[in-house]
C-alpha cells in the first residue's frame, strides 16, 4: 500500500508564490508566512524571523512587518493593563 502524500502548507515551502502564480511583494509574503505561523502557535520573533530567513524575504521587508506585529503586541498589552487597572480601582 502506499502513502498518501501530505499536503504541505504553502507558508512552510520557501519558494511559496501567492494566489495569482506571481512572487510578489517580499512585505506582503512576509505578512503572509507570519499570519500563516502564527496562526498555528504562538511564535517568538526570533522563530518568525527565521522562518522568513529560510524562505529568502529580505531583512529590510522582514523587520518591518516584525516591528509591526511587535507595536501591535505592545498596544494590546499596554490596553489589557489599563483596562484592569480600571478594574482594579472600581
Amino acid at each position: 500500500m502506499t502513502e498518501r502524500a501530505r499536503p504541505e502548507d504553502p507558508a512552510l515551502v520557501p519558494e511559496h508564490k501567492g494566489g495569482d502564480g506571481t512572487v510578489g511583494d517580499p512585505a506582503a509574503r512576509a505578512r503572509e508566512v507570519c499570519l500563516r505561523l502564527l496562526t498555528l502557535a504562538p511564535r517568538t520573533r526570533a522563530q518568525l524571523a527565521a522562518a522568513l530567513r529560510k524562505r529568502g524575504i529580505p531583512d529590510q521587508a522582514a523587520n518591518a512587518v516584525l516591528g509591526r506585529y511587535e507595536d501591535a503586541g505592545r498596544r494590546r498589552q499596554i490596553r489589557e493593563s489599563e483596562r484592569r487597572r480600571r478594574c482594579a480601582a472600581k
